[in-house]
């Protein structure tokens, strides 16, 4: 149990920590998956698990101003709760939703007020040309935000441990076997979303590549399509740095002066 509060805590902390600096929305379950498994020693459930819950929440988009749930949260929470009590789909879906929405919930009436309060001082800095000032609240704020998701992702551990996989065992056969087919067919609706939003020529080849490969190796869907996610996600970002680097070859060639806007 201690293994998994501090997993809990310490990962908690520098995913929020790594969203709001270097890593903005790139810490998904399918990373953060992997990572819990690891240090849990379940590799096999973190891919899997983070796998299935980066599928569930490509139906999540944000509209508008409006953001999705904390797919992130739930990469790490409902990961970590049901690699430790052995749970399936089922477990793990009922659980990421619910980390998912509660993180939401925690950044709407939390993290985006202070967030806010904290912006307007650092605006008031910037326009008085105390720059340090600045630096010094920016920093501050990158530092606590991750706090506030720390006590929230241990009250929602000790509410699936004690509480809703429990229940979920007290079901009814008929009931549990439901929610199993249920949580089996979920993850189509984020496909299905992201076949409808996403869906070009340069995704199409990956699709290709991932259901090919389980079927040409006998490997379930699940294990093909993290596989092909994770190779799509490298070359992605391999194109990003390779055209970084050619403007930045360009600008120095012309002469042009390179906008400094990353704070770091």
């Amino acid at each position: 149990m201690l293994n998994l509060i501090l997993v809990i805590v310490i990962i908690t902390y520098v995913c929020k920590l790594l969203t709001l600096s270097f890593g903005n929305f790139l810490l998904r379950p399918i990373l953060m998956g992997p990572v819990v498994g690891l240090l849990l020693g379940d590799l096999e459930n973190g891919l899997l698990f983070g796998g299935y819950l980066e599928i569930v929440f490509l139906g999540f988009f944000g509209v508008g101003g409006a953001p999705p749930p904390e797919a992130e949260l739930s990469g790490v929470v409902a990961v970590a709760c049901a690699i430790d009590q052995g749970q399936q789909f089922a477990g793990v879906l009922a659980s990421g939703l619910i980390t998912g929405y509660c993180g939401l919930l925690l950044f709407m009436k939390v993290v985006k007020p202070f967030s806010s309060k904290m912006a307007v001082k650092e605006q008031a800095d910037i326009l008085a040309g105390n720059i340090t000032g600045f630096e010094n609240k920016h920093r501050l704020v990158i530092g606590m935000v991750p706090l506030f998701y720390v006590p929230l992702a241990l009250l929602l551990a000790v509410v699936f441990i004690y509480g809703l996989f429990p229940l979920m065992e007290l079901l009814p056969d008929s009931v549990t076997t439901f929610l199993a087919v249920f949580a089996l067919m979920y993850p189509a609706v984020g496909l299905a979303n992201l076949v409808k939003n996403e869906l070009n020529r340069d995704a199409l080849p990956f699709l290709i590549l991932g259901f090919g490969v389980a079927g040409y190796l006998g490997t379930g869907s699940m294990v093909a399509l993290l596989l092909s996610g994770i190779v799509a996600y490298g070359l992605i970002y391999l194109v990003k740095e390779s055209t970084k680097t050619a403007v930045t070859v360009d600008k120095n060639l012309t002469g042009a002066e390179e906008d400094e806007d990353d704070f770091f």
